[in-house]
Formats: C-alpha cells, sequence, structure tokens
C-alpha cells in the first residue's frame, strides 16, 4: 500500500510542475488611416503618415518606411518606444519628377526577441 501511495504522490507531483502553462504570443495591431490606398501626389505635394501601433505585448522599436515599390528607399525613421500604444506621425514630400508607384511601410518589433517583425504597407502613386 506505501508503494501504491507513493507512486500515486510522485505521478501527481511531477504532473503539475512538469506542465508549464505556455504563455499567448502577443498580438500586434499596426493601422495606418494616412496616406490611404492608391491616394495619388502631385510633383511637391507633402503626403502625410499617421498611423497607430498597439500591442499585447511591449514594443520595442518601429520603423517608416517610404520607398519606390520594388526598392529605392526614399526616407526612414526609426525609434525606440519601449510602450504598448504609439500613434505616429511622418511625412515625405513627393520630389520625383518623373513620377513613381510608392509605398510606406510601418514595422514594429516587440521585446524582448518578440519574433518576427509586424509590417503593414500602404501603396500610394506620385504623378509628375
Amino acid at each position: 500500500m506505501k508503494t501504491y501511495f507513493f507512486i500515486l504522490l510522485t505521478a501527481t507531483i511531477l504532473l503539475f510542475t512538469a506542465c508549464e502553462k505556455k504563455k499567448d504570443d502577443p498580438t500586434v495591431s499596426i493601422k495606418i488611416t494616412s496616406p490611404i490606398a492608391n491616394q495619388v501626389f502631385n510633383l511637391g505635394d507633402t503626403v502625410k503618415l499617421a498611423a497607430n501601433i498597439t500591442s499585447t505585448g511591449t514594443i520595442n522599436t518601429y520603423r517608416v518606411i517610404f520607398k519606390k515599390v520594388g526598392g529605392g528607399q526614399v526616407k526612414y525613421n526609426y525609434k525606440t518606444i519601449n510602450s504598448q500604444s504609439v500613434d505616429i506621425e511622418n511625412f515625405w514630400v513627393n520630389d520625383f519628377a518623373a513620377g513613381a508607384e510608392m509605398q510606406v511601410d510601418v514595422v514594429a518589433e516587440l521585446q524582448p526577441s518578440g519574433g518576427d517583425a509586424h509590417t503593414e504597407t500602404v501603396y500610394f502613386k506620385c504623378k509628375y
């Protein structure tokens, strides 16, 4: 009887100490409210970026990248914030005399080692 009780007690202890609750991966939401998709900007127009990032984890850094579709970065900003929410305002002035298909990427990275970066992209057009 003592052996049976000892085995049962050992199994119970192992069950509760070996099972560790897995934390859920943090969620990230990036909302870009300006510019809107396929918006057209003339030469000399200011392209204003307005975005919000929220997360159930801690946002370590964010990046804003204005670039031509297919490459050719034209403006890059990087900021460390260590917060769960941030409102972003940024801008770029259309100086492409030949026009271009453009995109703006907002990238959020979580800490510590929060996995892959989270990206939201809006495509827009610059006219000459």
